[in-house]
């Protein structure tokens, strides 16, 4: 029987030499990005559904009104959803749900689950306690069928302890600009590895605080959907229901938890068909203090 086991999927970046700039974009796979060696190893990740759907939890970004923060969460998606490829536009439709309290990346194969977009401060994995890499500012779960590559659920962990805006065009900006990092982590969302072509969204290092780039989609990381996500591949036409998550939708998970109910997705780590990945990569984790373009390297820990 196929498992469902989760992926984190990042990069951490470091001063040093300059990576290759030939390689494309890669497909993220069921074995981390380390091992599988640009897609190469392992099953391509993918969703069977064009409808997806994701929550913010309730209380958002402290640095950010609850406006602006579901604003810039959906205009990270939207990047993606708004891709065009050489015979029409991608298959991919997102809705964002009710707001959740789920502030922990879980799934849960015997209930309700929901693809929960949450801000941490302090910046601790929720599952276990562990102080995480005070440097990252995000990270990407996903589970999914170690079978097929089908993706089940994904979670997308944002640290609040960092200063967070929605950055103007005029480079006045100082804080780090989350319409930018949502949209790179909405790529893993979706089943895209990292990039070495610099312009890429994907690239495997991120704009430094007050850049915008990675908000606009390069060739490379269109290419990348449309070879995912091809016009026409899954239905084009989502009802309300298709867009529930997969088992159906529990946006009150941690209530579940605190009622000791076992039920939503307060079971999922604990769950004996889901196993922590035994060297799964810290997601995006920036060291940014340079800019994409001086070729700071990214250097891959195990999470």
């Amino acid at each position: 029987m196929n498992r469902a086991w989760p992926l984190v999927l990042a990069v951490a970046l470091v001063i040093g030499a300059a990576p290759n700039d030939a390689a494309a974009f890669c497909r993220a796979t069921t074995v981390n990005e380390e091992q599988a060696m640009c897609g190469q190893v392992g099953e391509p990740l993918w969703w069977p559904t064009p409808c997806l759907s994701y929550a913010v939890d309730k209380d958002g970004s402290q640095w950010l009104d609850a406006t602006q923060t579901r604003a810039a969460v959906d205009t990270g998606f939207r990047a993606w959803s708004s891709v065009t490829c050489g015979t029409g536009p991608t298959d991919i439709q997102f809705r964002r749900l009710a707001d959740s309290t789920c502030m922990t990346p879980e799934y849960n194969d015997r209930g309700g689950n929901v693809n929960t977009v949450a801000f941490l401060d302090p910046w601790i994995d929720p599952r276990d306690g562990s102080v995480l890499n005070p440097e990252s500012l995000a990270f990407t779960v996903v589970w999914s069928d170690t079978g097929t590559g089908e993706i089940l659920d994904a979670d997308m962990l944002i640290n609040d302890t960092r200063r967070w805006a929605r950055c103007p065009t005029d480079g006045s900006c100082t804080e780090f600009d989350l319409d930018s990092v949502v949209t790179h982590e909405a790529g893993h969302f979706i089943g895209i590895g990292h990039s070495l072509v610099r312009d890429a969204t994907m690239f495997n290092e991120a704009s430094p605080a007050g850049d915008i780039e990675m908000r606009s989609l390069e060739q490379d990381d269109i290419d990348a959907t449309c070879t995912i996500y091809p016009p026409g591949s899954l239905q084009s036409v989502c009802s309300e229901s298709d867009f529930t998550p997969r088992g159906g939708l529990d946006l009150n998970c941690e209530d579940d938890m605190n009622n000791g109910s076992g039920g939503g997705c307060s079971t999922a780590i604990g769950d004996p068909a889901q196993h922590a990945w035994a060297s799964a990569l810290l997601c995006l984790a920036l060291f940014i203090w340079r800019r994409r373009r001086t070729g700071v390297p990214h250097d891959e820990h195990v999470g």
